[in-house]
């Protein structure tokens, strides 16, 4: 497995991603304010889960961010190491981008903990020497060190970038998608049994009410279990529509299988240019070899693009993730209509409806564009 990072374009910010506890929140502020400078000169662009919006859905939220950051940055302390979401959701997606040198993970030691046999050990830790922030004498030059050390990795890879400026892909392939939807059930599957096991005390406890003669404070009570009781089970039918909708997505990362990624572009421009023989002549909308190449690295592009959002269950921006068309669109739109195709004869008509969600973005996209 490569560990080799995919260039970023050194015209865009990086996207950052910082993973922490709620409990270290001022720490996490001090490190923003250090950062300030980077984000100001449009080095950076940093998100953690305090710039959710009210009304969006968190774990979404989340796991969209964390999809598309260059840079995941792990701020290490007891708190982030007891917390079941930090430890077992967040940093595990983290690590296994990392080791799919699809993102960079950082470690910052911000209070003293005992992570030498974390599972991020091994990576390069900062401030200087794994030295946790708040035994420094000065915070500030503590986090000045952690400032610089992001810097540096910045660099590094603006400056592969430079070094690697070919073709063929500009979208990272997440082919951890699997992993990464099962990560999220095996998470369902806990809520799922807590929210069983509230249910079954409520409804003993309703029982053991009905059993009994019926007075003012236990009607009351009655009522107010009977409410309980209806909210579980509005609760539990929520994550089951959840847990099919994960299914779904699960079956749609098969069929998109990141090794069958360049085999399924290609098919679709053989099938395009079979439909749309014109195309392919001199000054067609292809017209040559050479773009009939950019035709198929683009639907590659296009098509890792559709496995990242579906690990996140919803189509991810498009200009978040350096996608840059470069024939007419007639082609892109064919394009989408023969993959949305196929997979009506290889899928599921609920899988197919799932598969939808994406091309249908896809193809809103390019009708809006002028």
């Amino acid at each position: 497995m490569s560990n080799e990072l995919t260039p970023v374009p050194s015209s865009q910010p990086i996207e950052v991603f910082v993973s922490y506890s709620h409990k270290d929140e001022t720490l996490l502020r001090k490190l923003e304010a250090h950062l300030s400078i980077l984000r100001r000169e449009r080095v950076i662009s940093l998100w953690h889960d305090r710039k959710i919006t009210p009304g969006r859905e968190w774990a979404n939220e989340i796991d969209s961010n964390l999809n598309i950051a260059h840079i995941i940055l792990l701020l290490v302390s007891a708190n982030f190491l007891a917390s079941d979401y930090c430890y077992g959701i967040e940093l595990k997606l983290a690590l296994e981008r990392h080791e799919a040198g699809e993102a960079r993970v950082i470690p910052i030691i911000i209070r003293p903990v005992d992570w030498q046999n974390a599972p991020f050990a091994k990576l390069n830790a900062l401030p200087r020497d794994g030295k946790a922030v708040t035994t420094w004498s000065n915070r500030d030059q503590a986090f000045v060190d952690v400032a610089r050390g992001i810097r540096e990795a910045v660099r590094e890879l603006t400056t592969n970038d430079r070094a690697k400026a070919t073709r063929p892909s500009t979208v990272p392939g997440n082919s951890k998608g699997e992993d990464i939807i099962r990560i999220k059930q095996e998470q369902l599957q806990r809520e799922f049994q807590e929210l069983k096991k509230n249910l079954n005390e409520v409804s003993q406890e309703l029982d053991r009410i009905r059993s009994t003669t019926v007075v003012r404070e236990d009607s009351q009570k009655e009522e107010e279990l009977e409410g309980q009781k209806a909210n579980l089970e509005e609760g539990l039918k929520a994550l089951q529509d959840v847990e099919q909708n994960l299914r779904l997505h699960q079956k749609i990362l098969i069929w998109v299988d990141a090794d069958r990624v360049k085999l399924l572009a290609e098919e679709t421009v053989k099938e395009v240019l079979t439909e749309r023989p014109e195309w392919e002549n001199p000054g067609g909308k292809v017209g040559s070899p050479e773009k009939i190449k950019q035709f198929r690295y683009d639907i590659e592009d296009y098509l890792r693009w559709l496995r990242r959002s579906t690990t996140v269950c919803q189509p991810l921006p498009l200009e978040q993730i350096n996608i840059t068309p470069t024939l007419n669109r007639d082609v892109y739109l064919e394009a989408f209509k023969v993959i949305q195709k196929r997979a009506s004869k290889e899928l599921l008509p609920d899988e197919v409806g799932a598969l939808e969600i994406y091309t249908r973005y896809l193809i809103e996209h390019f009708t809006s564009c002028d």
